[in-house]
């Protein structure tokens, strides 16, 4: 009988270790995801410098009578599909906080 009440003290030690450990890495998780969105976000201001300058070469070599597609076409609509995207996210995650902060 001393047998298993040891036994079932050591699983519950156990346990416990073990929660406090999925605890600390979900924690380490958390810190990761903030660290990657502040990065994403200085990288916005990149991305937005980058597509004004796609436009403006853009409008600028753009002649309407070749009909052709630039190179860069594809890239400029990556981009702005990228950036609505965000936009979309980054809104509706800040709906989301501020509704359940109320």
């Amino acid at each position: 009988m001393r047998d298993l009440a040891a036994r079932k003290q050591l699983l519950v030690t156990e346990s416990e270790i073990n929660r406090f450990l999925l605890k600390e890495d979900g924690k380490t998780l958390a810190r990761e995801v903030h660290d990657f969105g502040q990065r994403t976000m200085q990288l916005r201001g990149l991305m937005t410098t980058a597509m004004a300058a796609f436009s403006i070469v853009k409008s600028g070599a753009a002649t309407p009578t070749t009909g052709k597609r630039y190179w860069f076409d594809p890239i400029l609509n990556t981009f702005r599909l990228g950036t609505s995207l965000w936009r979309a996210f980054r809104n509706g995650k800040g709906q989301e906080s501020s509704a359940s902060e109320r």
